[in-house]
């Protein structure tokens, strides 16, 4: 993902957003077809290579359609409500995968990545209906160069100097990144272990499922909770008190199974806040749609070079230190980083 964000992000911006993601939908598909074929490992390192390309064309591409569709129409203001709405359905289907999923792979191991094969194919040929009004023409293609090299060489230096010159895109890409850090690893290397100390697999799967029914809810009124926050405080601000105060409530909880589900299902909510404010800022200040691609998959690869920074230090912590110990870390990094941050926000 780290060494294709930029490409993709190009090639989007190139040839249309449609494209990217049928190269996405084909990527995730032929990624869950080939699980099945009970991989050893190098093979899997290839199935996971795949999935990188499809996360790699993925990225910024629906968000950037999403924005370019509501200013094709003038209601552009509204981006972050129906961003707001995209992440409803996206949990809401999440609430119906983590009820069933985990019962169907008892049943057979298999079984998910057909349905996951399935479920791409359908995205594939729903994604053959979009409509989307080029930006960029072949003209201003050419100006850029004459060989393809040329080209992404010439729109990664154009897209670089947007970024550099303006300030605010630039806060919030390193604020995305480094903020962002801790609920990737909170999610990835954190929550499963915390909960599997205290609880059996059957309750597991109930506390996340009924985790992911408190976040749809909450995000059914996400974006009056957001107009809310914006109203009476600033939503960075918000955001960097909250997500570490939740971070050290889950260590004092865990042992409660309805605390804990709550508490998970804010987390999550917090997760798609932070996700929304992020993608609404960056689109709105970037006015250039010929650019819009690859500034967000630069957005996306800094993220991803701070992950492969930043992840295999604290698994190594995880393994040396108490879980709970590290969540204290994490609280602290994401406070005090956040609060240097916004001291110097411009």
């Amino acid at each position: 993902v780290l060494i294709l964000e930029i490409p993709t992000g190009i090639i989007t911006d190139f040839y249309g957003r449609r494209k990217s993601i049928l190269i996405f939908s084909f990527c995730i598909g032929l990624a869950s077809f080939l699980i099945t074929l009970n991989p050893n490992f190098y093979f899997l390192i290839f199935i996971s290579m795949i999935l990188g390309i499809g996360f790699a064309f993925a990225s910024g591409t629906i968000s950037a359609l999403l924005f370019e569709s509501l200013k094709k129409i003038n209601r552009k203001n509204e981006f972050k409500k129906y961003l707001s709405k995209s992440h409803l359905f996206f949990v809401g289907a999440g609430v119906l995968t983590n009820f069933t999923i985990p019962i169907i792979f008892g049943i057979n191991t298999n079984y998910p990545f057909y349905i996951g094969t399935f479920c791409a194919i359908l995205m594939f040929i729903t994604s053959l209906f979009l409509f989307e009004d080029v930006n960029i023409g072949k003209n201003e293609i050419n100006k850029l160069g004459n060989t393809l090299f040329k080209k992404i060489k010439n729109q990664f230096n154009i897209s670089f100097k947007i970024v550099k010159e303006n300030n605010k895109i630039l806060w919030i890409m390193i604020f995305s990144s480094l903020f962002g850090i801790t609920i990737s690893i909170f999610g990835d290397l954190v929550n499963q272990p915390l909960v599997k100390e205290f609880y059996s697999l059957e309750l597991y799967g109930i506390i996340f499922a009924i985790a992911t029914i408190i976040q749809t809810v909450l995000l059914i009124f996400i974006n009056n909770i957001i107009k809310f926050i914006s109203e009476h405080f600033n939503e960075f601000w918000f955001l960097v008190i909250s997500w570490p105060l939740t971070l050290i409530l889950v260590t004092l909880y865990t042992d409660n199974i309805y605390i804990l589900i709550m508490i998970f299902g804010i987390m999550w909510t917090l997760a798609s806040f932070r996700d929304i404010i992020i993608t609404n800022d960056l689109n709105q200040k970037i006015e250039n749609d010929s650019k819009r691609a690859t500034i967000l998959s630069s957005n996306s690869m800094l993220s991803s070079l701070i992950i492969i920074i930043f992840f295999p230090l604290f698994g190594y912590l995880l393994d040396l230190y108490r879980l709970e110990f590290v969540i204290y870390i994490m609280a602290g990094f994401s406070f005090f980083s956040g609060l240097f941050l916004l001291f110097f926000k411009k």
